[in-house]
């Protein structure tokens, strides 16, 4: 891709953040506390990832990855209130919100019987006259007002973009995301902004899914998934201008080891600018360019019968 193609793409994803998403809004109900920051340590307090430390203070937004569960509450069709940004991941997220039956206006007369209904059952309330809200990972184009449901034969012929579906029902070649690897759990394959995996082939229990590194998975046809590309996909052109961005997200500057004292890294100590005087290696002398550390796995040899 040439410099002036970049300059283009990345001029037209800062107009697109201007102008689609706004940081500051949120949903209450749905944000954790501040994330703790262990800057690169475990749980004994050794450094185990190094140059991590400082960066913004970071909330956390609960994102529902199930499909299970919101087939098994009867929630089906939700609308999109808004489109948001979340500070954990690359694509951005959308607040959906799922309107009960109100039994209310049915039985307006008879206000005494709820009053006194309402208060031994509370649960059936929060049930039948409660707004849900939900975010999810919004899709490619997903906007203000548009309506996502999970599909069904009975109703539909074939299936939409944005629809929650199992991969059974989904056309071959289509564009996938936010997968399940087993039924019943959550999506758990596909989340980064701009990512997409390709139903190739179906089988009797199984299909094949090519995901975006090359690999193809044979997943249950029962596993459901999102149809379409995760949105943000502009994610890729985002440039860092100044050294601040890094420190923002909690990396600290890296010091050559040229530079360092000899106890500190085998490349240390000298006098003056001296280049190392032995082959380039890490921190605790392990070789760093041309050397091998893959371990040899025993293969299993197959039997043919």
């Amino acid at each position: 891709m040439s410099i002036s193609n970049f300059n283009c793409y990345y001029k037209d994803y800062k107009k697109y953040l201007k102008n689609f998403i706004k940081k500051n809004i949120k949903y209450r109900p749905l944000i954790k506390n501040v994330l703790k920051k262990k800057s690169g340590r475990n749980n004994k307090g050794f450094i185990t990832a190094y140059h991590r430390g400082g960066g913004v203070k970071r909330l956390f937004r609960k994102v529902c990855f199930n499909y299970f569960n919101l087939l098994n509450l009867n929630l089906i069709n939700w609308l999109v209130v808004r489109i948001e940004y979340d500070n954990n991941r690359s694509s951005n997220i959308a607040l959906l919100k799922y309107n009960a039956i109100n039994f209310k206006i049915i039985l307006k007369k008879r206000k005494r019987f709820w009053k006194r209904f309402l208060k031994k059952n509370s649960q059936f309330f929060s049930y039948f006259f409660n707004t849900y809200y939900i975010y999810r990972l919004a899709n490619e184009g997903l906007k203000k007002g548009d309506f996502i449901n999970f599909f069904s034969k009975e109703i539909q012929y074939f299936p939409l973009e944005n629809q929650f579906i199992r991969l059974e029902d989904i056309p071959t070649g289509s564009n996938l995301f936010n997968i399940e690897f087993r039924p019943f759990t959550k999506g758990k394959l596909i989340r980064s902004a701009g990512s997409k995996a390709k139903l190739l082939r179906k089988y009797d229990k199984y299909g094949v899914v090519a995901l975006p590194s090359g690999e193809k998975k044979l997943l249950l046809l029962s596993c459901f998934a999102t149809l379409g590309i995760p949105s943000n996909s502009l994610y890729k052109f985002k440039k860092d201008y100044k050294a601040g961005n890094s420190r923002w997200k909690g990396i600290r500057p890296k010091v050559r080891g040229v530079a360092m004292n000899p106890i500190d890294h085998p490349h240390g100590g000298g006098e003056g600018k001296s280049s190392g005087g032995r082959h380039s290696v890490s921190k605790w002398g392990m070789l760093t360019k041309g050397y091998v550390t893959k371990r040899k796995k025993n293969k299993k040899k197959i039997r043919y019968v």
